[in-house]
């Protein structure tokens, strides 16, 4: 009972000193309103009586205005207007009194709320705290309303008293006479303007002063948070203190920061600069490409720590804060043990980094600086040798450089894995928690849990950019620093090397081993809640428990740059690229008999597929007008037979020699050391077993041997057709010498030649896919088995490769020979019409023979892909990367052209009904979304823009002006004129130009849509929210659902072809690209290529990018359906619920061709598979 009242009388006393401090809020109020109402109206009634005594007796007004001329002329009037003029200044004085005291009462009682706030915070306990949360919301909502509704009113009196002042002040300052009654009034006039001014001010300043107070205390409290790391991110610029708010210590530490910055990047610059005028051999440029790289990476992380500033004060808040807040003895041990845990780790790596820096500047000091020499390589716009002081001071712009360099990238690795670590840390919390489970705190737990991964996806978001460009740079820089120390014995220099490159795998480490703890302790949960007391637990709380952990089942994974989920799998994976790069015979082994196999398959299947038609072009043959009708027509017929059949036992003969010469060098060098002829990966331990063994290595030989059988039967039968049409032109030449002696035969050849044309264009459609990709794959391999001949000591293991490129370029010629031989013989046609006996015809003869022959002016051509024509001008030279480039912005052009009407129904659809938004929330979404496809496709529009422009500069500085063309183009006429140079040169600027717009467009567009679906999955899931306000919008949700899938697989449909294009091309040009950066000597004439490089990649990420994002948004959709208020639904709604949810859970994915998904992976893929060309070259040319 004594305790009881104890209480009752404390929350008495808590009340009545928070009654006290409005009271006196009151009071303070009431007193500066009542003296500042006396201050006007003083001033007021001594104006008024001055006026009086010295304008009212001289009839003149107290202020100038305008009157009609008749106020002169009446007493009365004048005294109207005067009593109009006083009555006018006094409800103005009255005016400014209501409203100044107004604004400044509403100011003194935001001083009041936060200071019942500091109260409240002081007696604080766990029932509390979030009451107090709430108050600081409401004060801080209240002072917005306050300052959005008398903005206007403050700004225009601003403007309105200086001026006055102003004016007044010039006024007194010309006056002869200080002492009058008219200054005197003035004066008093100039006072009150002051004050009005002075009160805002004053108060204004009370409310802010009150705020930083509260925010100081704030601030105290988060500073506890990762204290050491604090210290070093402080010191390293990158993070100013929490308590420097004045406007001079926020200078300050801003110039300190520029100051880092200056220096990190001015030091990469002329690193850059050395680069690119002075460095002539791979050895300078590793050199300087490692420090140029890592100091860039510093400063990027300067920068955006910097950016970021605001966010990262929110995450360390929110750490302060429930639910992340300890509440009772066991979780402030669980958070002691995590903050000693984080500053050990803290301490070690810091030591290390700031240790490698030691033995670094302290090797260069004794060596380089004693020698007058600088510790890297770098360009300085004078000579640093003239003068020792231009040297020191060189030397220290590297010493401070390198120094911020290492501190900076201390300061940020620490504080994220400070933070991944404070992750972990609230996962045990949160097991803590659990463990002492009720029905009263079960919703807490729940929202903990909720918060925990929100605060995991907020520090991913933000450090993302950071870790992602550290793992690239790391790749490099490590990548070169073991290719340079393979090339070198032990010495000095060599150790610094190893310190460095230890370094920078322990930073790759770290982040590896903190985010796999993260996602470690996140699936740990689902354990440990099935360790709970269930028998103890009623069913509700069984139930909750039970969708925690199926939630738990999905773990907190942190993601580098969207690609690579940070975990010792990936820090595995890492190491393998770096350290386990395969022999580079074996990858252009593997390499080119994947390409044949697969170009192999891809025939056979589509011969398959297509038998039916293959058939019917066939049995064309043997009817009229194309079967011979004479002996003549039938030798004609049976020469081309004959022709055929020798090309195609030749070819067999070429081909099958190949495959003997592979057989053979495998049985006598391959098989005798029990290795298989082409490296392969098998799910099973073949070399355990001699039977296994042999089936394995009969299975690959097997396989080859069959590709190069198919190859042989669809080159011979597409041949074929192509002599049967050279047959069927000979025929109809031989048809029409017979025209004078019969002249009925006429109107037979003009049909023979029409079907002859139609006949070949049906061919050509057949068969143009074959080709293309023939054409395709056949120029990748036959420049990896040249590159690997030329670069081969032993001859005798080429032979196989000399007749396996032989037989390659067989394949490609035969097609463009055969194809020229069409060409020839079409042309020919007109020739033998010219030779017929023209005096023998008729005139309507003679006109159909015109006819004909204008016809054959234009002959039949077949092309591969429809781009490149089957002539002998093709296989002699074509600039196949700039074709592939414009090849893929036609190729996308036609396609949008031709599905516009689709592309229409799409874009229409987003204003429909379903899709379009209902209310403002869902407007912000849709507007949201609108900046980001806006952003996105400028940001991607820079990048190719800038591409273009410094192939642009590149051609015009080094082709240009040597007389050459960017690109290899036939052309039908000699362009070595000046005119005719400078027109072809434009036209393929112009080209160029125009592919990489049309690109853009075509990107942005879909990634548009795509962003639009992503979109639409958040009005979903906002308008999903509003369920239990109003259950009949679930039926409207559920349509919208499953609108989104029919849209998003409409879009599938319409860009499949487009997307499959580009990322089958992207992979060829990206792998083209690295060959000719890999084989470059002059480092200035690749920059263009290595820009070109970023945009295909660039253009491969935005579609994965995208397609990832739509994925991840149809899977969240489950997520926020689980977020639902479940309790106030009823059963028929949670059963539509559950259905939702079960669809969800397949998501929508993107696919081109059917077989690549859009998806992150997809581009590792791609980027695994272009970085091990790039290592297998580099490894060559070694």
């Amino acid at each position: 009972m004594a305790k009881i009242s104890m209480t009752t009388t404390l929350k008495k006393y808590q009340q009545i000193f928070r009654s006290n401090l409005a009271s006196q809020a009151v009071k303070k109020l009431l007193s500066n309103t009542l003296r500042y109402m006396l201050l006007i109206q003083t001033a007021w009634i001594f104006c008024g009586v001055t006026t009086y005594v010295v304008n009212y007796r001289h009839r003149k007004l107290t202020y100038r205005q305008w009157v009609p001329d008749v106020y002169y002329s009446s007493h009365l009037l004048y005294v109207v207007i005067y009593v109009y003029q006083l009555l006018s200044t006094f409800y103005c004085a009255n005016m400014n009194i209501a409203c100044d005291a107004l604004i400044c009462g509403l100011m003194m009682h935001v001083c009041c709320q936060m200071e019942i706030l500091e109260y409240r915070l002081r007696n604080i306990s766990r029932d509390t705290l979030g009451y107090c949360i709430r108050h600081h919301n409401s004060i801080l909502e209240f002072t917005g309303l306050v300052n959005t509704r008398f903005a206007q009113i403050i700004g225009f009196q601003f403007v309105m008293s200086t001026l006055v002042i102003c004016s007044n002040l010039f006024q007194l300052g010309k006056s002869s006479s200080v002492i009058s009654m008219d200054n005197l009034a003035l004066m008093a006039y100039t006072v009150c303007m002051l004050t009005e001014i002075f009160i805002y001010c004053w108060f204004g300043n009370k409310v802010n002063l009150t705020r930083r107070i509260f925010f100081l205390i704030n601030r105290f409290l988060e500073m506890r948070v990762l204290k050491l790391t604090f210290m070093i991110v402080i010191f390293a610029g990158c993070f100013r203190p929490l308590s420097w708010l004045s406007r001079f210590k926020r200078a300050a530490y801003n110039i300190y920061r520029i100051l880092i910055i200056t220096f990190l990047y001015t030091f990469a610059s002329l690193q850059f600069m050395d680069i690119v005028l002075n460095v002539d051999n791979p050895d300078d440029f590793i050199d300087n490409l490692y420090m140029m790289l890592n100091v860039s990476v510093s400063g990027y992380k300067l920068f955006i720590m910097w950016v970021n500033y605001e966010d990262i004060v929110d995450i360390i808040n929110s750490l302060t804060k429930e639910p992340f807040k300890p509440l009772d003895s066991g979780e402030m041990e669980i958070r002691r043990k995590f903050d000693a845990l984080i500053r050990a780790n803290t301490l070690r790596y810091a030591i290390l980094i700031e240790t490698s820096w030691t033995c670094t500047g302290l090797t260069s000091l004794l060596i380089d600086f004693r020698q007058g020499r600088l510790t890297y390589r770098e360009w300085v716009p004078y000579d640093y040798c003239s003068s020792y002081a231009l040297f020191f001071v060189t030397y220290v712009h590297q010493f401070l450089s390198t120094f911020y360099c290492a501190t900076v990238n201390v300061a940020c690795d620490t504080l994220i894995c400070g933070l991944l670590m404070h992750v972990c840390c609230q996962m045990e919390i949160l097991e803590y928690r659990l463990n002492k489970i009720s029905q009263d705190n079960l919703s807490y737990c729940i929202r903990h849990h909720n918060s925990i991964f929100k605060l995991a996806r907020k520090i991913n978001a933000k450090f993302t950019q950071i870790i992602g460009f550290q793992f690239v740079v790391s790749t490099l820089i490590i990548c070169s620093n073991l290719f340079q120390l393979s090339k070198s014995t032990m010495s000095a220099d060599n150790i610094e090397l190893i310190v460095y490159t230890c370094c920078m795998l322990t930073e790759i480490f770290i982040y590896c081993w903190f985010g796999n703890k993260v996602k470690s302790k996140s699936l740990q949960l689902a354990e440990n809640v099935y360790q709970t007391q269930w028998p103890a637990l009623s069913n509700s709380v069984k139930k909750s428990l039970l969708i925690v952990m199926k939630r738990a089942i999905v773990p907190i994974e942190i993601v580098t740059a969207y690609i690579l989920p940070l975990n010792l799998d990936s820090f595995v994976a890492f190491m393998t690229i770096v350290l386990n790069v395969e022999n580079s015979n074996e990858f252009i082994d593997a390499l080119y008999m994947m390409l044949t196999v697969l170009v192999a398959a891809y025939k056979q299947t589509f011969m398959w597929v297509d038998r039916k038609n293959v058939m019917m072009v066939i049995d064309q043959l043997t009817e009229i007008p194309f079967t011979p009708h004479e002996l003549h027509e039938v030798t004609i017929r049976r020469k081309f037979d004959k022709m055929i059949q020798n090309n195609t036992l030749r070819y067999l003969i070429l081909v099958m020699m190949s495959i003997t010469s592979i057989l053979l060098t495998s049985f006598f060098t391959v098989l005798t050391e029990r290795n298989l002829t082409y490296k392969a990966w098998v799910p099973f331990n073949y070399s355990s077993s001699s039977v296994v063994f042999f089936l394995v290595y009969s299975y690959q030989l097997i396989g080859m041997s069959t590709s190069g059988i198919v190859n042989v039967a669809c080159e011979s039968i597409i041949c074929g057709f192509l002599l049967h049409i050279c047959c069927q032109l000979e025929i109809l030449e031989y048809r029409l010498t017979k025209i004078s002696r019969n002249r009925d035969v006429l109107g037979d050849c003009v049909y023979h030649h029409n079907r002859i044309f139609t006949y070949a264009c049906e061919v050509n459609n057949m068969f143009a896919k074959i080709i293309a990709s023939q054409f395709a794959v056949s120029m990748l391999v036959v420049c990896s088995n040249l590159f690997r001949i030329a670069m081969a000591e032993d001859y005798t293991s080429i032979v196989p490769f000399i007749f396996y490129t032989s037989a390659i370029l067989a394949q490609i010629f035969i097609y463009c020979w055969f194809g020229n031989e069409v060409k020839l013989k079409s042309q020919q046609v007109m020739k033998s019409i010219y030779e017929i006996n023209w005096p023998g015809l008729s005139n309507s003869n003679q006109k159909s023979l015109l006819l004909i022959m204008r016809r054959t002016m234009i002959p039949i051509e077949f092309s591969s892909a429809y781009i490149i024509t089957m002539n002998l001008d093709s296989f002699v030279a074509v600039s196949i990367i700039h074709l592939r480039r414009l090849f893929v912005a036609g190729y996308k052009q036609i396609c949008i052209w031709k599905d516009r009407r689709n592309v229409t129904w799409m874009i229409d659809a987003l204003s429909g009904k379903t899709f379009s938004p209902s209310e403002s929330d869902e407007m912000l979404i849709r507007r949201k979304f609108d900046k980001m496809i806006q952003d996105n496709t400028l940001r991607y529009l820079t990048l190719v823009m800038t591409a273009v422009a410094s192939v642009l500069l590149s051609s015009v500085l080094f082709d240009y002006m040597n007389g050459n063309l960017t690109y290899r183009v036939w052309m039908p006429f000699d362009y070595s004129g000046s005119a005719a140079f400078t027109f072809v040169f434009t036209h393929q600027m112009i080209g160029m130009s125009t592919s990489g717009l049309v690109n853009v467009a075509c990107e942005s567009l879909v990634c548009g849509l795509l962003l639009h679906i992503c979109c639409q999955f958040e009005i979903l899931e906002y308008r999903l929210t509003k369920i239990t306000r109003d259950r009949d919008i679930l039926r409207d949700c559920i349509r919208h659902h499953n609108m989104i899938f029919e849209y998003a697989n409409a879009m599938s449909n319409t860009f499949a072809k487009i997307i499959a294009i580009q990322f089958a091309v992207s992979m060829l040009v990206v792998c083209s690209n690295l060959y000719r950066i890999a084989m470059a000597e002059d480092y200035v004439k690749f920059i263009p290529l290595m820009l070109y490089t970023g945009c295909m990649l660039a253009q491969i990420f935005i579609y994965c990018w995208f397609g990832n994002e739509v994925k991840l948004k149809s899977l969240h959709l489950a997520n926020s359906i689980y977020n639902v208020k479940w309790p106030e639904l009823n059963n028929r709604s949670k059963k539509s619920l559950l259905i939702i949810m079960k669809r969800a859970t397949n998501p929508i994915e993107f696919s081109s061709a059917y077989i690549i998904t859009l998806n992150l992976e997809s581009f590792v893929s791609l980027l695994k598979m272009s970085y091990s060309t790039f290592n297998l070259l580099h490894q060559t040319q070694e």
